[in-house]
């Protein structure tokens, strides 16, 4: 069976990773305070229930990191819009202050995971129990990690941006 995805030491991962929140972070930083919980973005989302869907991703990953296995909330069990509309209700109850240190506390809690991981860990499906028949195709480091999510979720935020700038398309 050919793996969709390149193999990843916990090295270069990290470094992805890093890379990628860097990235994410100097947008979300470009955000005015009082507009962050100012429901802009696709979906009717704001900013802060971006930050509290990446935190709710980084813990799942952080657990199934430490398990070594595809565990986790019965949420993954539903359709992912399905699964974000519960996480982002249960997230709107909480501060912005309590949503930024979730946000914090996770990243590294998935970076303390990812480090005492071994790169076999992170590239061989059979080292993740129930990988391999879930989704067929996928290393363990795939799981854990989405390349495209701060991305995707970044666009967004520049997008809205531009628009409350008067910069683009109302």
């Amino acid at each position: 069976m050919a793996l969709d995805q390149p193999q990843q030491t916990m090295r270069q991962l990290v470094e992805l990773i890093e890379r990628d929140r860097g990235r994410f972070d100097a947008i979300v930083a470009r955000v005015p305070p009082e507009r962050l919980d100012e429901p802009g973005l696709p979906g009717g989302w704001s900013v802060k229930d971006v930050l509290a869907h990446i935190a709710w991703g980084e813990r799942e990953a952080a657990g199934a990191a430490r398990a070594g296995a595809l565990v986790g909330s019965e949420l993954w069990a539903l359709p992912q819009d399905e699964r974000n509309a519960i996480e982002r209700e249960q997230s709107r109850a909480k501060t912005l202050d309590e949503v930024i240190d979730e946000y914090r506390v996770s990243h590294r809690a998935l970076l303390s995971e990812l480090d005492r991981m071994s790169d076999e860990e992170l590239n061989e499906p059979a080292r993740m129990t129930g990988l391999a028949p879930t989704i067929p195709g996928w290393r363990p480091w795939r799981v854990l990690y989405d390349p495209r999510h701060y991305t995707d979720h970044g666009n967004a935020i520049e997008s809205w941006l531009q628009q409350i700038q008067g910069r683009g398309p109302a």
